[in-house]
């Protein structure tokens, strides 16, 4: 049996209870026309009539169930129990499509709480209601108390959901009667993949994308989703403090909406929420970046004893060596897994690096690869003393000097540098809207 039916009710200044229940007997009597295989058209006929003379709704039929409907009239007990069954399904109205085109439903997405920004498995929590808004003119004039069960509604889900994932639909809610205005509201809660551009890791941004799709009952041919029309602004907000994300600041958001050939070959309306992050990086400064750099500096004081004292020189710099990567070892498994090399992992190979140079040329110069001359051994521990140092902190500061002022002067308003195009052409720019308290974030 198709699901989706349609009902024309007559569109009315002011509908009365009355005429609802007759709209909603209409749709029954649709509704027993279309059931598959269909009615012999001598019981059909009766049994409209006794939908028609009773107004029984849909949502009657399965409360009635076979002996109910005997009584009311039905009296093939065949008839009664495929009506009864087909009842119990969800019966929905065909969309309201004007003049044949798809429904237009604008979204507002309202982020109750987000965070668990996971940089190793590349993924985060979010918890936030879709609002679906759309017109339907058949509800216009009609009771907002009374919205019938059986009315057209879009559904969606979270695409990318990866675990956690929990979804509520809340009853539709007529809010404007003098358009026909409707709200469907759904509640998401769920873990969704997050994947990043890590190679500036830790001074890293990201564009968290929530990607919604419509349900496969409801194709592109039956409604788009599209952005908040009245100010895309304001189409997302956050009702929490952001400044309570750890380790991530949530600079603003953009949308994109568009529709996409499915794997069945039918097309559904998919909605991009990118919410745009910048990572607070003290975290890694302190605890990494800090220690390494002083456990680098420390391995240098082996030039401090004389060069033919290589037991003491071997001494301190195995130790830093060790402490460095007891260090790592600690830390590691907050590091991200990565095929390439991020920043600071190109800052940890430099420190190893200088460290296990120091080491070497203590070996040198105590004649471990061959006697030297006394005045070549002042000159190379000078040498030594001089660049390596240099070179260190040159290196610290050619990795973390100019991200770091890069985030001092970035400002609320700047745009993400990364590309913020839409989904189909990549010259159009999507709007960047940051968030702004009392503007479209509310605690």
């Amino acid at each position: 049996m198709q699901e989706n039916l349609i009902i024309l009710p007559a569109i009315m200044t002011k509908q009365s209870s009355s005429d609802l229940e007759h709209a909603g007997a209409s749709f029954t009597s649709v509704f027993l026309g279309r059931m598959h295989p269909p009615l012999p058209e001598a019981d059909l006929a009766k049994y409209r009539d006794l939908v028609l003379k009773h107004e029984i709704q849909v949502g009657d039929l399965a409360v009635l169930g076979v002996d109910g409907l005997q009584q009311l009239g039905i009296s093939n007990l065949v008839h009664a129990a495929r009506i009864a069954a087909a009842a119990q399904g969800d019966v929905r109205s065909d969309p309201p499509k004007v003049d044949g085109k798809p429904v237009e439903v604008q979204a507002k997405v309202g982020i109750i709480s987000f965070g668990r920004v996971d940089t190793v498995s590349q993924s985060a929590y979010v918890r936030f209601f879709f609002d679906l808004h759309w017109i339907d003119p058949s509800m216009i004039g009609a009771d907002p108390a009374n919205v019938p069960p059986y009315l057209w509604r879009p559904d969606a889900y979270v695409f990318n959901a990866t675990g956690d994932y929990n979804k509520t639909v809340h009853p539709a809610t007529l809010l404007d009667p003098e358009r026909g205005l409707m709200l469907q509201a759904l509640e998401f809660e769920a873990t969704f993949d997050n994947p990043m551009d890590l190679r500036d890791f830790p001074f890293d941004s990201d564009a968290a994308t929530i990607h919604v799709i419509a349900v496969e009952e409801q194709s592109a041919e039956d409604y788009v989703l599209r952005p908040w029309s009245e100010g895309e602004a304001n189409a997302t907000k956050l009702f929490f403090d952001p400044e309570f994300v750890a380790e991530w600041t949530i600079r603003g958001h953009s949308i994109d909406g568009y529709e996409l050939m499915g794997g069945n070959s039918i097309p559904y309306s998919h909605m991009l929420i990118h919410l745009h992050l910048q990572r607070r990086s003290s975290f890694y400064l302190w605890k990494l970046v800090l220690p390494l750099f002083l456990s680098t500096v420390f391995c240098f004081s082996s030039f401090f004893f004389e060069p033919d004292n290589l037991s003491d020189r071997n001494a301190t710099s195995l130790t830093m060596f060790l402490a460095t990567a007891a260090l790592l070892f600690v830390i590691g498994s907050l590091l991200p897994k990565t095929s390439f090399l991020t920043r600071i992992d190109k800052f940890v190979i430099v420190s190893l690096l200088v460290q296990f140079v120091v080491a070497v040329l203590s070996w040198v110069i105590a004649g471990g690869f061959g006697d030297i001359a006394s005045h070549r051994v002042d000159n190379i521990d000078r040498y030594g003393l001089i660049f390596l140092p240099t070179f260190y902190f040159m290196a610290t500061l050619f990795y973390f000097a100019p991200p770091l002022v890069q985030h001092l002067l970035l400002s609320p308003t700047d745009r993400p540098e990364y590309p913020m195009t839409h989904f189909h052409d990549d010259k159009v720019e999507l709007g960047f809207y940051p968030f702004v308290m009392f503007e479209n974030i509310f605690l």
